[in-house]
């Protein structure tokens, strides 16, 4: 349910990106498999995001480089319970 609500709102930001822009950029968590503490923090496209988390355990969208190091910081969706 969780990543069906971030998949929603992730193609929502990405859909308020004017076309004249271009495609809508979002930075991600990246914990590559067999080395997370490899982390990296990427900005790619937003249609990508939901297909990179969903294939990747433990991917998240995140603000800053700081969320990463934490792995706590995460971009709140509709429906998250506060903290």
């Amino acid at each position: 349910m969780r990543m069906k609500i971030l998949t929603v709102a992730i193609t929502m930001v990405a859909s308020a990106v004017p076309a004249s822009w271009g495609e809508g950029k979002l930075s991600i968590c990246h914990y590559p498999p067999g080395n997370p503490a490899n982390w990296q923090f990427l900005t790619i496209g937003a249609s990508a995001v939901p297909h990179h988390i969903g294939n990747h355990t433990g991917d998240k969208v995140a603000l800053s480089p700081d969320a990463c190091r934490d792995n706590t910081t995460t971009v709140p969706t509709p429906g998250d319970a506060p903290e």
